[in-house]
């Protein structure tokens, strides 16, 4: 066996030595069906090694690739058109602030922020957003511009209760906001 393979490839003197000497006479020694299972397993072991050793496991790899980068691609696709809405501008329009955090900064710019006493979130269930507000004394002008910026700002009012202050042109105030949730 080893001579024919000696002609079509180059062969250490040691190694023929080696395979005549230890190799082939075991092998010679086998049985015809012991030397097709030896035959088998040199062809198979290999085999196997290789396919659960590298082919799977480099499918397995590829697949899981293919998968996330059909995930990124989505991703991808979903911030590029975030972006072009961001970036024509239309987002901004939709965009809603925190109810509460837009009537803080909207109280602050009227100049009635030191006013408002009370600033209570009220639970919704439809997406919307609730918030009770309370202000005492706060002066009528004041009032008029900071309704007047809630209305700009989406902002309606479902209730109002305006109660004459202790002196002229003051008022106490309890209102409930909504702003849309959409």
């Amino acid at each position: 066996m080893m001579r024919g393979l000696q002609s079509r490839i180059a062969v250490p003197a040691a190694l023929e030595r080696w395979w005549q000497s230890t190799i082939l006479p075991h092998y010679q020694a086998l049985a015809p069906r012991e030397r097709i299972w030896v035959i088998v397993a040199a062809i198979g072991l290999p085999l196997a090694v290789f396919i659960f050793g590298f082919w799977l496991p480099l499918l397995g790899d590829v697949r899981d690739a293919r998968r996330t980068l059909a995930t990124l691609q989505a991703q991808h696709a979903e911030a590029e058109t975030l972006a072009d809405r961001l970036a024509s501008g239309a987002a901004q329009a939709r965009i809603k602030q925190d109810l509460l955090g837009l009537t803080e900064r909207l109280a602050r710019e009227a100049g009635i922020r030191k006013h408002v006493s009370r600033l209570k979130p009220q639970p919704v269930l439809d997406g919307s957003q609730r918030l009770q507000i309370q202000m005492q004394e706060v002066p009528y002008p004041g009032l008029v511009q900071f309704l007047s910026k809630l209305a700009e700002g989406g902002i309606v009012l479902s209730r109002s209760r305006l109660r004459l202050g202790k002196q002229p042109g003051v008022l106490d105030v309890e209102l409930l906001a909504l702003q849309d949730g959409a």
